[in-house]
């Protein structure tokens, strides 16, 4: 028996009672007495349900489209508003690095406090890493997880580099600064990543799917930045904000390195020679042997601290009878002293000696740092 045929189907041949029970011509049958009428009423209900069927399987592909297209909409949307929250917690960790970066020289644990924003920097790569992004993100995604790389390894580098930036010896603390300064590149470098493709990719992949972006009705995208200052991709900037004491007048002050006015320079006052002034206008009588020892008197008479500052002395006439002595810093202002021995015992006789204080970088008048003397070696 057919599924669509009817269960009271009546034997073929089998008389019919017709169905309003009233009197009358019977159903016409064929010759074996089938009735071709309730054939055909049969045949009229299996076409009806076939087409109900038909509905009915188009009706649920039309919903299961409309699902699907809803999930992929909602996951854009949660997308973008994870990558919100991400950019926002970044942005503020790479604002408090350069608030710790700021008169850095003032915080005993600076290092410290970088090395936990460091750690940060890290967890949030992590969550970058692991950020759900639908197949129209794909792009975006790389592009986030590569600005976030940058950002933990620039500020992790920044954080190795501070103590020895701001506390180390001259030629470290100069290397140190070099360090920052690429590293805030680094911190630059994500957020071009991020604005310059990251954020058109996600608003491409929003108005691929008919979201509005912006406006009164649009979604946000999140459009920060951790450097809002180009200054800090200078090392001279950086090495005054953190107080670095570096030579060449970086760090002292904002000179003319920055663009800034001002005097530099040093004044040399006058030599010693085992406690007594030489003269300028006189033969000086040097005993030779020891190898002499001379103090120079020099004044900063500049408006700014100096770093890393030579002196230096030269028997003229003396192959190899010369010295430098460098003086870490000098305030403005104030006088020092720099003493300078020669490397060996010169010749006997009477030669010129020359006394000198390098000029820093800035410093307009250098006829006050030199002094020449007639000496007479014995």
């Amino acid at each position: 028996m057919s599924f669509f045929d009817d269960e009271d189907e009546p034997p073929r041949g089998a008389p019919r009672a017709r169905p309003d029970g009233g009197r009358g011509p019977a159903p016409a049958r064929d010759g074996d007495g089938y009735d071709s009428g309730y054939e055909q009423a049969i045949q009229q209900r299996r076409t009806i349900a076939i087409v109900a069927i038909v509905i009915v399987v188009v009706l649920m592909a039309v919903l299961i489209h409309g699902c699907q297209s809803s999930a992929t909409t909602n996951a854009l949307k949660t997308y973008n508003a994870s990558v919100s929250q991400l950019i926002s917690q970044s942005d503020a960790t790479g604002s408090q690095v350069f608030a710790y970066l700021r008169g850095a020289d003032n915080n005993q644990n600076v290092a410290t406090d970088l090395a936990s924003d460091a750690g940060s920097a890290r967890n949030q790569l992590a969550a970058a890493q692991a950020l759900s992004a639908p197949g129209a993100m794909a792009s975006a995604q790389s592009n986030i997880v590569l600005a976030m790389t940058m950002r933990y390894n620039a500020i992790k580098l920044i954080a190795d580099n501070i103590q020895q930036a701001i506390g180390g010896q001259v030629a470290a603390a100069k290397s140190a600064v070099t360090e920052l300064a690429v590293a805030t590149s680094f911190l630059y470098a994500s957020d071009v990543v991020y604005k310059g493709f990251a954020v058109d990719e996600i608003a491409e992949a929003l108005h691929g799917d008919g979201i509005a972006v912006a406006g009164l009705d649009g979604l946000t995208i999140n459009g920060g930045q951790v450097v809002s200052d180009l200054s800090w991709l200078q090392a001279t900037y950086i090495a005054t904000e953190i107080g670095a004491k570096v030579p060449g007048g970086v760090g002292s002050g904002r000179n003319t390195l920055t663009g800034e006015p001002g005097v530099h320079g040093h004044i040399l006052n006058f030599v010693t020679l085992d406690g007594t002034q030489l003269s300028t206008v006189a033969t000086n009588t040097i005993s030779a042997n020891p190898a002499p020892t001379f103090t120079l008197n020099l004044t900063n008479g500049g408006q700014y601290p100096e770093y890393e500052v030579k002196c230096s002395v030269s028997v003229v006439g003396q192959q190899g009878e010369g010295a430098v002595t460098t003086i870490a810093e000098t305030t403005p202002n104030e006088t020092t002293t720099c003493s300078v021995t020669l490397p060996h015992a010169p010749a006997t006789g009477p030669y010129q000696v020359d006394v000198e204080v390098a000029p820093v970088l800035g410093e307009s008048n250098t006829a006050n740092n030199e002094l020449e003397f007639a000496a007479d070696f014995n």
